[in-house]
């Protein structure tokens, strides 16, 4: 293992540790992980780890959810994050699904605010993106719009 190996693997531990700290403190699904978690599932996502990254990002929306409501551009970034994993995991349709989730959503909000948004912006590219590419390659895997 080269020293940069090494040293993400004491930054997954680290955080992993804090995680667990954090959870004994104020509970599994307190909003005071949100961070953390980002963290931890952002790392995952770009060491093309997605598997590992997946429940993370579940678990972040469910947090964010119950939390923020089911609009806010926190829980909206959420949501797009699921969807890019669902792209990184070839799994086109989920990732179309809960792309266009949060296209809905933020449409809502434009209309109602009067113009679009740039979160609104970067999710219909993303999904138009994911509609009209051929299957990615997973190297080339970006890091998640809430980073």
């Amino acid at each position: 293992m080269d020293i940069e190996d090494e040293l993400v693997v004491r930054q997954l531990a680290k955080l992993e540790a804090q995680l667990r700290d954090m959870e004994a403190a104020w509970g599994y699904n307190h909003p005071k992980l949100i961070d953390k978690l980002q963290a931890l599932a952002d790392l995952h996502f770009v060491l093309n780890r997605y598997s590992d990254a997946e429940p993370l990002y579940w678990r972040l929306v469910e947090i964010k959810f119950r939390h923020l409501g089911e609009r806010h551009p926190d829980t909206l970034l959420g949501i797009i994050d699921l969807a890019d994993i669902f792209r990184a995991l070839e799994k086109n349709e989920e990732a179309s699904k809960y792309y266009s989730l949060a296209i809905r959503t933020l449409i809502d909000i434009a209309n109602e605010s009067g113009g679009m948004t740039p979160l609104l912006q970067k999710a219909s590219n993303k999904l138009l993106e994911l509609r009209t590419s051929k299957p990615q390659n997973k190297s080339a895997q970006t890091v998640p719009v809430a980073c």
